[in-house]
């Protein structure tokens, strides 16, 4: 491979989708797993069939690159960002790949006031760095070695020197997880792999809805926050998993975030599966209600053996879309450019509308059209939650409505401290199905698989429980299966649901054990 320059541009803007991924801990299988090993064979099976373009977004130094692409048969990319943001280079058409010197010069400007030399000679005074090797180091790159239990100290002191000198450049510190060696990097102010693989973007004619980015640690920040479709991989720390998501959600981005249970490899197939860069494997869920399958399809599933038709009517543009009925009663089919959340109804019979039975959120309550809900998204920090021994019990019963004057989820989380002052050490959450009006116990419940819409979204009653266990609170849910409530209570229209088997004070008993109860 050649590292001759070039001026890095393209032809015209190509439209083909872009994987954008770093390679340590993400498309690089982990201590050669057989099962990443596997999924990477297929990813670059999809890649090359689908004509997808794949850019390489790492800290190492482009011989590393190389090395790495023969060591883990990784696929060729068309383009390597690499040496933590501060070197792009193109592959050509004789399968060389040349600097792209167009970037060099974006930051010979920025780094005008003061050499990398220059920067050296300031920093020679500090005690506990070392200077990694001549070949880890670059043009636009000065990179220590330092004890890891001195590094916060170094890095203060280093940004001492920069802020008193103005010197043009920023620091990149992280552990080694190999080795546990500190890792200090000091770039052009600005530069990472994130602003790279901007400008790249910019520089290129890509589109950025076009781009999904792949990343699973610290250094990925950055781009994993920079508004491109995200792949972080499930070998990801939890902490930044969690810091991704609120990011996402401060910044209002939508179906943005795909947050893969596989490690590695494994994940990054995964997350090419979800947004389409590669191809699903073709499953119809099992699942009553609306189950994503991608971030652009979605399968619908509905038990109605009272009716003869069944269809989504989309409330987007209120569009119908005939449902496929089988020998049991259940009606189901997939939809595609229908996306987490969209609103839907069933039209039964061509007469009434109605939401699902199995929906999972009623943004505007019980006689409202159901919301696709995206399980992808949210970030559980409680992995390790082992839960607390039933002789060290002490419970409070909540009303998550009544508990603070917002009567939410996220008011709720904000007592937590409160209860744990107490010497509390579980809580039980009165019911929080979806009920109608405004005030409830929750007895009233009609929508089984919903929270309460008054009370927040699904994905804040996950958070709640998340920061009970990260608090040491154990969380018992109080639930009504007996019967529901009489307004908006709209099962009985798709089929038999109820029977007549057994009674409550309260309402028709739900069918567990009459006919078509199996």
């Amino acid at each position: 491979m050649s590292t001759q320059n070039s001026a890095g541009k393209t032809a015209a803007p190509l439209t083909a989708q872009v994987l954008a991924t770093d390679l340590d801990g993400t498309l690089i299988p982990l201590n050669r797993d057989p099962q990443n090993q596997s999924d990477l064979r297929i990813l670059t099976e999809q890649f090359q069939a689908r004509g997808n373009s794949l850019i390489f977004v790492t800290g190492r130094h482009f011989e590393s690159v190389s090395q790495a692409i023969k060591d883990f048969q990784l696929p060729v990319p068309e383009w390597i960002i690499c040496d933590v943001g501060t070197s792009i280079f193109q592959r050509q058409e004789n399968e060389e790949f040349t600097l792209v010197t167009a970037y060099q010069d974006y930051q010979d400007q920025i780094i005008a006031a003061m050499s990398i030399e220059a920067l050296r000679e300031q920093l020679a005074a500090i005690d506990g760095l070392r200077l990694q090797e001549s070949f880890k180091q670059g043009r636009f790159k000065l990179s220590y070695y330092a004890d890891a239990a001195q590094l916060e100290s170094l890095v203060d002191r280093i940004q001492e020197i920069l802020t008193q000198t103005d010197a043009p450049y920023s620091i990149i510190n992280s552990v080694d997880p190999f080795n546990g060696d500190g890792l200090i990097d000091l770039l052009p102010a600005t530069v990472s792999k994130a602003l790279a693989l901007e400008w790249w973007t910019e520089n290129n004619g890509y589109d950025p809805r076009n781009i999904v980015f792949a990343g699973d640690s610290g250094n990925d920040l950055a781009a994993l926050t920079a508004g491109y479709r995200t792949i972080l991989v499930g070998n990801a720390d939890r902490q930044l998993a969690q810091r991704v998501y609120n990011l996402h959600q401060t910044s209002g981005w939508k179906n943005r975030l795909y947050l893969a249970e596989g490690t590695a490899t494994s994940g990054v197939l995964e997350g090419c599966r979800w947004f389409g860069l590669a191809e699903q494997i073709p499953s119809e869920s099992s699942q009553l209600g609306a189950t994503p399958l991608t971030v652009d399809s979605t399968c619908f599933r509905v038990w109605a053996p009272q009716r003869t038709q069944v269809a989504v009517e989309l409330q987007k543009n209120h569009s119908l879309h005939p449902l496929t009925r089988n020998q049991h009663g259940y009606f189901s089919g997939i939809l595609h450019n229908v996306r987490p959340g969209d609103y839907y109804l069933y039209r039964m019979d061509d007469e009434i509308s109605r939401p699902d039975p199995a929906s999972r959120f009623q943004a505007e309550g019980v006689h409202a059209a159901s919301q696709i809900r995206n399980s992808f998204d949210f970030s559980w920090t409680d992995q390790d939650w082992q839960g607390i021994a039933k002789r060290d019990l002490v419970i409070y019963e909540l009303h998550v409505g009544t508990f603070t004057r917002a009567g939410t989820f996220q008011a709720a989380m904000e007592h937590i401290p409160e209860l744990i002052e107490l010497g509390i050490t579980a809580v039980e959450i009165m019911p929080v199905t979806q009920t109608p009006g405004r005030w409830n116990w929750g007895y009233d419940g009609v929508n089984l698989f919903a929270v309460r819409n008054t009370y927040g979204s699904p994905d804040d009653f996950k958070a709640f429980v998340d920061e009970c266990h990260r608090s040491g609170l154990t969380v018992f849910l109080d639930v009504v299966y007996n019967h529901l409530g009489p307004e908006g209570n709209y099962l009985s229209e798709f089929g038999p649901y109820f029977s007549d088997r057994h009674h409550t004070p309260w309402g028709e008993a739900l069918n567990y054990d009459g006919p078509d109860s199996g």
